[in-house]
């Protein structure tokens, strides 16, 4: 019986490796090895690497630098991240941090650099409207997105919008 490894090109790889039985899993989202790869499987596998790499990479930008501007984006992606946040704790009135997982959404524009921020809405937008329509990572073709920011009370959310 031959195994089979599963190569999915889904650019979302994060740094985890189990050696156990040469099982390796390179992503929370189908970059899952379960053999030791033949040559010209790794060759595939690093190809994979390099779509990724150009994404979280590249130089970043905040949303901020482009609030209220429309931006040529060439594609997307969505990473885990942990990320730490301040509380007071009730009871002690002592500051603590907690680590909570979240989404960072990353957005690649045509110059090569990437617009990257941790928003729900952001995750939202991607998940319900661009992936499905142009699919995680590389595009086609540059898709004209406008990014603003709608403040809430002490907070702030974002919007999107499709503009050509």
């Amino acid at each position: 019986m031959t195994e089979k490894a599963i190569v999915n090109e889904s650019p979302e790889v994060t740094e985890e490796v189990q050696e156990s039985n040469a099982l390796a899993t390179a992503s929370t989202n189908s970059f899952i090895l379960e053999k030791v790869l033949t040559k010209e499987e790794q060759m595939a596998a690093v190809k994979v690497l390099m779509k990724v790499s150009a994404y979280t990479g590249a130089k970043a930008h905040t949303v901020d630098e482009f609030l209220g501007t429309a931006v040529d984006i060439v594609g997307c992606i969505s990473q885990p991240v942990t990320i730490g946040q301040e509380y007071v704790d009730p009871i002690t009135g002592e500051k603590k941090k907690a680590y909570v997982p979240e989404t960072r959404t990353i957005f690649l524009m045509t110059n090569g650099e990437v617009i990257s921020f941790v928003s729900k809405a952001a995750q939202t937008f991607s998940e319900n409207f661009l992936f499905p329509v142009f699919g995680r990572g590389d595009w086609s073709f540059p898709v004209k997105i406008k990014f603003s920011q709608i403040t809430k009370g002490v907070g702030r959310t974002f919007n999107f919008q499709i503009v050509g």
